[in-house]
């Protein structure tokens, strides 16, 4: 069953927060990844939702992209 978390992404320039989403087992590579305030979280998957460092996520959208 997938979690719906609310967490921030820490990108080089570039900061998404407040984002709430579902959480799949297997993400893609992330840099850095905090959920709800300062909890670090290690890397984990994104890639179904496509670089979060170049694209902002799609709530509820799955972008099949390889």
């Amino acid at each position: 069953m997938l979690d719906c978390t609310t967490f921030s992404i820490s990108c080089n320039t570039q900061s998404i927060t407040n984002v709430k989403y579902e959480w799949p087992e297997d993400f893609g590579d992330v840099t850095h990844v905090q959920i709800e305030g300062d909890v670090e979280v290690e890397q984990f998957h994104w890639k179904v939702f496509g670089d979060p460092c170049t694209d902002k996520p799609n709530i509820g959208k799955h972008e099949d992209e390889e």
